[in-house]
């Protein structure tokens, strides 16, 4: 886990470093095999001037394999706000995410900003959710506006400090139906913290 600490209180992010694949320089990628591919093979060409289109070809196909999610650059693209909030209700005995279920789109740009409005910690995780997303990013931000880290890479759970909030920027790749989301800090879900999401 990466603690980030501020003003005495902490965000925790559990971070599972995989790849990333940035959406920009895939799809300019694209654009420049597709230029590529109109140059025609002329045989009086010598072997090394060949070689360029020789290890293009393979990367085409490797590129053209991923699924189009939406047109255009979704990393470009203006994402639908979703507030979760995180919290324990006045009489402290149940703790709850508001609202306990959401419904999104494949192919859809998304923010979820995680806010978490407790005096104490709790985290976002639902595993069978994560692996249908894309994670464009993670923006942890002051309360003044001031960017205090950006994340990149596919997330596996969000922790997040009390009275702070985290933006995460996701698209669906997959569909699923009532995927739980859940708090899996020791006693939060058996205290209610637990909701679902489905997928389009």
């Amino acid at each position: 886990m990466q603690m980030l600490a501020s003003s005495g209180r902490t965000i925790g992010l559990l971070i599972r470093q995989q790849p990333f694949i940035d959406l920009h320089q895939h799809t300019a990628a694209s654009q420049r095999l597709k230029l590529t591919s109109r140059f025609a093979y002329d045989p009086c060409l010598e072997d090394q001037d060949m070689k360029p289109l020789a290890i293009l070809l393979p990367l085409s196909a490797i590129l053209l394999s991923f699924p189009a999610h939406s047109e255009g650059d979704l990393s470009r693209a203006n994402p639908t706000e979703i507030v979760i909030e995180m919290g324990t209700t006045a009489s402290g005995e149940k703790m709850y995410f508001k609202p306990n279920h959401i419904d999104l789109e494949t192919g859809k740009a998304y923010k979820i900003v995680l806010k978490n409005v407790d005096e104490q910690k709790h985290e976002f995780a639902g595993h069978e959710f994560i692996e249908k997303v894309f994670t464009r990013k993670i923006e942890i931000a002051t309360p003044s506006g001031d960017l205090v880290a950006e994340i990149k890479g596919n997330i596996r759970e969000i922790e997040v400090g009390p009275k702070w909030q985290v933006e995460w920027f996701i698209v669906p790749v997959q569909t699923g139906e009532n995927l739980e989301m859940v708090c899996e800090i020791e006693g939060h879900k058996q205290a209610g913290m637990v909701g679902t999401v489905t997928i389009r």
